[in-house]
């Protein structure tokens, strides 16, 4: 007796969201990676001169960006690829994103306290007072963005593309 012929299965569907947000990872991972190695390499002029503490910051910022990078750009071709640990590292890193949003909260008020008392009339007091909206607005926006996302990738449809 022959066998029965097999259905193909159909194939799982794959949102513009995940693709989307892949890319970006991808893109903005592999940029934060490039620019760090920009940065690590350009401190040698500064180092020359004399910065010393200046070319010790950068570096410090340099290894972060391309340290930060690895992950970003791994978990971000997991997601591509529709893996389902690309989907929960995508998950970690949000959170993690999250978590460092609200870490940065005292770093940015004694930057700001750096200023010192500026008169809210004057120009320079203006344009203080300017900033900590738009930077404390930007950081509130990306965390909530941040959170929508993590928010999206636990949804059911969403996880309906992951294997």
């Amino acid at each position: 007796m022959p066998d029965a012929p097999q259905v193909p299965l159909a194939p799982r569907p794959q949102s513009k969201f995940i693709t989307s947000l892949a890319w970006t990872g991808l893109i903005g991972g592999v940029f934060c990676l490039v620019s760090g190695l920009f940065q690590w390499t350009m401190t040698e002029p500064f180092a020359e001169q004399g910065f010393i503490d200046i070319v010790a910051q950068l570096k410090k910022y340099a290894m972060l960006s391309i340290v930060g990078s690895i992950p970003m750009i791994w978990v971000s071709w997991g997601l591509l690829i529709r893996k389902e640990w690309g989907r929960k590292g995508m998950i970690a890193l949000i959170v993690f994103a999250v978590i460092a949003h609200f870490a940065m909260i005292p770093m940015l008020q004694a930057s700001f306290a750096l200023a010192g008392d500026l008169p809210a009339d004057s120009i320079p007091g203006m344009i203080i007072g300017m900033l900590k909206w738009m930077t404390y607005g930007g950081l509130a926006l990306a965390t909530l963005v941040m959170i929508w996302l993590g928010r999206k990738l636990t949804t059911q449809e969403i996880k309906n593309e992951f294997s």
